[in-house]
């Protein structure tokens, strides 16, 4: 069960993203029953951020066990990872901005790159970034504790407990904006327990006894969302009905998503199957860049394009249906763009490296 999601990883975080792009688009499937489950995927698109710190947790508990990264070290790749991707992703979205005709403030725009907008509840500005980089900073002395923990289910559980408390706490007060995080905190740890318990080989029951398990607790996390379907959003939005049943959701997800990875050439037949694999391969590889630019850059820009010049094309109308050909050709061009973004981060991190080993030498 262990190689089922480590051999497939960059596929799944490939199916989140696409997940989470849905999500954030405007298309639309017809109001008919045939539909309905594409409608229902779309509604929970939110759930690809659940999948993609189930994954972090997953990963950095991996790497930490193979490679025993030091505190410096750990603390240092991923702040290289995220944060020049993230600040270029920003003064991009002030770009577009700027070409919409949108205003905005200096101050904004430096909460913006400090992660403040979001911490101080201006608003969800990607978010993801300021709370997975909280998740790092936590990591690694749960890492020590965990190791040396003789009951490491009994933490995780203790770790549940205490995020339902603290997202009680938040529902009331000033800061429940920090719910779309404290929420999700479980699912981080839960990943990285999942990925000790599998590596380290204890004693797990059948196969089939597991399978079964995981879709009792995955169907049992559904009806759990079910009962609050029908509330307003707003409301299971401001109480986090929206998200509490992922936590449960999530872990049993990840592995029939993985299953289903893994047997996609055998489904679609060995051609189709591939090029499908290698699709979910390339945007599990551009994942954070398509995170950073798709929504806040890319919509923002060639929407005003789309509406202004695609529109008034003859049969466009037609040919653009629920709106699937116009966010597959945005899809297109944050593709693009996540590679020229990778390729301009990785020159200047690489660039500020050398220099400040001459500096130093």
């Amino acid at each position: 069960m262990l190689n089922l999601i480590t051999d497939n990883r960059t596929e799944l975080m490939g199916l989140a993203i696409l997940w989470v792009y849905i999500f954030h688009s405007e298309i639309y499937f017809p109001d008919l029953f045939f539909f309905l489950p594409l409608t229902y995927l779309k509604v929970l698109g939110y759930g690809g951020v659940d999948a993609f710190l189930f994954l972090s947790g997953f990963g950095l508990m991996k790497g930490m066990l193979v490679n025993n990264y030091s505190v410096t070290t750990f603390y240092f790749r991923r702040f290289l990872r995220v944060m020049p991707n993230y600040w270029i992703g920003v003064l991009l979205s002030f770009g577009a901005m700027v070409y919409v005709g949108k205003t905005f403030s200096i101050q904004e725009i430096i909460w913006k790159l400090t992660t403040f907008w979001f911490w101080s509840g201006q608003g969800r500005f990607l978010w993801y970034v300021p709370a997975i980089m909280f998740l790092y900073l936590i990591f690694p002395p749960f890492y020590k504790f965990y190791l040396y923990c003789s009951c490491k289910l009994t933490l995780i559980l203790a770790i549940v407990i205490l995020c339902s408390l603290l997202c009680y706490l938040l529902i009331s007060s000033e800061f429940s904006h920090l719910l779309i995080l404290a929420s999700r905190i479980p699912t981080f740890f839960i990943g990285a327990h999942v990925y000790y318990v599998l590596s380290t080989k204890q004693q797990l029951p059948d196969k089939r006894i597991v399978a079964c398990m995981l879709l009792l607790i995955m169907l049992v996390g559904f009806s759990l969302y079910l009962v609050h379907f029908d509330l307003p959003f707003h409301f299971r939005q401001s109480y986090g009905l929206i998200w509490y049943p992922f936590t449960l959701i999530i872990c049993p997800s990840v592995f029939f998503a993985a299953y289903f990875v893994k047997k996609l050439p055998k489904i679609f037949g060995m051609r189709c199957g591939t090029i499908l694999k290698s699709l979910l391969t390339f945007c599990g590889v551009y994942c954070f860049e398509i995170y950073l630019l798709h929504e806040n850059v890319v919509f923002v820009v060639c929407e005003k394009i789309w509406t202004t010049y695609i529109d008034s094309i003859r049969f466009m109308g037609l040919l653009n249906k629920g709106r699937l050909l116009e966010y597959a050709v945005y899809f297109a061009i944050t593709i693009g763009a996540s590679i020229l973004l990778r390729l301009s981060t990785v020159r200047i991190v690489s660039v500020a490296l050398t220099d400040s080993r001459i500096s130093t030498g």
